[in-house]
């Protein structure tokens, strides 16, 4: 494979028609220009120069890459730009978070694609299990967690507070423990974490959630 540095000194030197000019372009020294262009002969097997005294002119196979090597050198060129450039509001963005989250969040998010079009928010409730493994597998760019994660892979950082509301009968006001026990409890995939939180900070009896 041709090696690029080279191919672009060449193509300078091509255009430049001058050893010292081509070294101030490039910020490289003559002798290093020289040593690009010798090495690009090596490694093509071929002269691409013909030298006579300080002056030069290209070969047959030196005025066939210079044409070539030049529109291959401009989409390199292009290709990093393009690559190197990434707009706040362009492209796709996979979220993932719990629907209490999602609830919040969504409604700003639609405004925001409605602000820019060319911005796609593919937004997805799920448990804490599911965004973490979305995370790990890198099928999402962000996640919300209601819980810290254990994976080493998955960078965690506080963003906000949220309320644990206990939600129960309207007749059931201030509800001991044993009437918690009467009533039963309505599971989620997060509903251990959650009432592990909620339930050890307001009932001394509470061991696990499988005491319902």
């Amino acid at each position: 494979m041709i090696n690029v540095t080279w191919l672009r000194t060449f193509c300078t030197l091509a255009e430049v028609g001058h050893f010292t000019r081509t070294a101030e372009r490039l910020y490289m020294t003559q002798s290093g220009v020289s040593q690009h262009i010798r090495k690009l002969e090596e490694q093509l097997d071929t002269d691409l120069l013909i030298r006579q005294g300080k002056q030069f002119s290209l070969t047959n196979a030196g005025e066939q890459l210079y044409k070539e090597a030049g529109e291959i050198l401009q989409r390199l060129s292009n290709l990093e730009q393009r690559i190197s450039e990434d707009p706040p509001y362009e492209g796709l963005v996979r979220l993932m978070s719990p629907g209490s989250v999602g609830l919040k969040l969504y409604p700003q998010l639609l405004t925001l694609q409605q602000q820019h079009p060319k911005l796609v928010i593919d937004y997805r409730f799920a448990p804490n299990a599911d965004i973490e493994q979305a995370l790990a597998n890198h099928e999402i760019d962000i996640g919300f967690m209601t819980d810290i994660s254990d994976d080493e892979t998955i960078s965690c950082k506080p963003m906000a507070q949220e309320a644990l509301i206990l939600v129960t009968p309207a007749t059931t006001v201030e509800p001991s423990w044993e009437q918690l026990m009467a009533l039963g409890f309505i599971d989620h995939p997060d509903g251990a974490h959650h009432a592990g939180m909620l339930l050890t900070a307001n009932y001394e009896q509470f061991q696990h959630i499988n005491d319902f």
